[in-house]
């Protein structure tokens, strides 16, 4: 890892001895003196096919693997699925949502829906605790009132099982 970056904190800890962690405003201080033809030149140097990321495979058909996908991969998902999105629901314009992410990015659900088609959408994202899918979600859900929200079958039927729990406590 070569850098953290802490977003919504005025400080690091005092005992911080790790040189990779920058405050939010500091980490955008850095490339305050770089020129716009720099990041241009880097963009235009990018080819299709080149590996952007890794996803992990959960090893349902074998043992798991490391997937490489490539940054027009994501994009060839992202832009598609937000159009048809915005086509269907007008609403969908940029900054009119706001969305929680909580499945590991290292998931290709998390990776693609939850953050590159709302990042090209430019949607608000959220995202929930590490241990969202063990209890908190529900936490950050009522603090981040998402407008979209994306779920995995489990998580649905985690939120049938709640609800049918408190019914069951009603008159």
């Amino acid at each position: 890892m070569k850098a953290f970056i802490v977003w919504g904190e005025k400080e690091l800890p005092k005992d911080n001895k790790d040189s990779r962690f920058y405050l939010w405003n500091d980490f955008l201080k850095l490339g305050a003196d770089v020129k716009d033809a720099v990041i241009l030149e880097k963009v235009s140097r990018q080819k299709p096919g080149e590996c952007s990321t890794l996803i992990y495979t959960s090893g349902t058909t074998g043992n798991p693997k490391g997937c490489m996908l490539s940054h027009d991969n994501l994009c060839w998902e992202a832009i598609p699925m937000m159009n048809e999105a915005q086509k269907s629901d007008p609403s969908m314009n940029p900054n009119s949502h706001r969305i929680v992410s909580y499945l590991p990015l290292s998931h290709i659900a998390g990776l693609a829906v939850d953050l590159m088609s709302h990042i090209y959408a430019g949607h608000e994202l959220y995202f929930a605790k590490p241990d969202a899918l063990a209890g908190t979600l529900v936490q950050t859900l009522t603090w981040a009132r998402p407008t979209i929200f994306f779920a995995v079958p489990r998580v649905w039927e985690k939120f049938e099982e709640k609800l049918k729990e408190i019914a069951s406590t009603k008159p």
